[in-house]
C-alpha cells in the first residue's frame, strides 16, 4: 500500500522533496520484493512501473531506458557489499528460474509447485461443486490453498463467486477510467486516477503467482490494505467529481 500511496502522490502536485521521498519509497519497496526473491511481487511491481512510466507520466522510451540503466548501476554499486552481493545473487538466480516455466517447465526447476501440484489437487475437489464452490465448510478448509489464488476462489465460491469478484474489480476499474477520462488534462488528476487499475492489475498478479489477495473473508494484515485501497478509489472518484468538465 506504500508502493501504490507513492506512486499516486508521485503525480500529483506537491513540493519536491516530497516527490523525492515518495521515490525514495518505491524505490525501498522494490528492492525489499527483489530481495525477497518472490517472483510474483517482482514480476507485479516491475509491470506497474512500466505501466506508470508508459501511461502515467508518459515517459519516452530512451528516457526509461535510461532511467533502467541508472537503476542497473545502482544495484551493481551496491552489490560491492559482500553481505549484499551474496542476497543479490541468490535472489537472481530464484527469480530468474522465470524463463523456465516459460519453456515449459511448469516446476521452475523444482523451486515451483504452484502447477502441478497445488492447483490440481483444489480444482480437483471444486469439480465437485462448480457452481458455488464449497463455501465456509469442512471441504474448503481441507481442499484450500492459498497459494493459488484464483483456483481457490473458485473451490471456495464457484463460478458465480468468481464472476461477482471480476464484477466488481472491472466496475471498480471502469468507474475510476470513466471519471479520469472526463477532467479536463491539464490538472494531474487525471493521470493520478490511471494508478488505480495499473496498480489493481499488478496486484492481480500477485493474487495469481504468489499467493491469494483477493476473498469474500480475510484476516486484518491482508484486508486493511485492500479497504484502504478501495476506500481512498472511492474517495478520489468522489473528490474528482467536481473537477468534471
Amino acid at each position: 500500500i506504500s508502493f501504490f500511496g507513492a506512486l499516486y502522490y508521485t503525480t500529483v502536485d506537491g513540493p519536491k522533496w516530497h516527490r523525492s521521498l515518495f521515490m525514495a519509497v518505491i524505490l525501498a519497496d522494490f528492492l525489499s520484493a527483489f530481495l525477497s526473491a518472490t517472483r510474483g511481487w517482482v514480476l507485479s511491481f516491475s509491470v506497474i512501473l512500466l505501466l506508470h512510466a508508459l501511461l502515467v507520466v508518459r515517459l519516452k522510451p530512451n528516457l526509461i531506458a535510461g532511467l533502467g540503466l541508472i537503476g542497473v548501476l545502482f544495484m551493481f554499486a551496491l552489490t560491492q557489499i559482500p553481505a549484499v552481493h551474496k542476497q543479490f545473487t541468490d535472489a537472481s538466480e530464484r527469480i530468474l528460474t522465470v524463463g523456465l516455466v516459460a519453456q515449459g517447465d511448469v516446476t521452475a526447476g523444482g523451486t515451483l509447485e504452484r502447477l502441478d501440484r497445488r492447483a490440481p489437487r483444489v480444482m480437483a475437489k471444486w469439480v465437485g461443486s462448480p457452481l458455488t464452490g464449497w463455501g465456509f465448510s469442512d471441504d474448503f478448509h481441507e481442499y484450500s490453498d492459498f497459494h493459488v489464488g484464483n483456483h481457490n476462489i473458485l473451490l471456495h465460491s464457484g463460478v458465480v463467486g468468481a464472476i461477482l469478484m471480476a464484477f466488481f474489480l472491472g466496475f471498480f476499474c471502469w468507474g475510476i477510467l470513466r471519471r479520469s477520462m472526463a477532467l479536463p488534462p491539464s490538472l494531474p488528476e487525471r493521470s493520478a486516477m490511471l494508478i488505480f487499475p495499473i496498480f489493481l492489475l499488478g496486484w492481480f498478479i500477485i493474487h495469481s503467482s504468489s499467493g491469494q489477495q483477493f476473498q469474500f473473508y480475510g484476516e486484518p494484515g491482508m484486508t486493511v490494505p485492500e479497504a484502504l485501497f478501495f476506500s481512498f478509489g472511492a474517495f478520489c472518484y468522489k473528490f474528482t467529481n467536481s473537477l468534471t468538465v
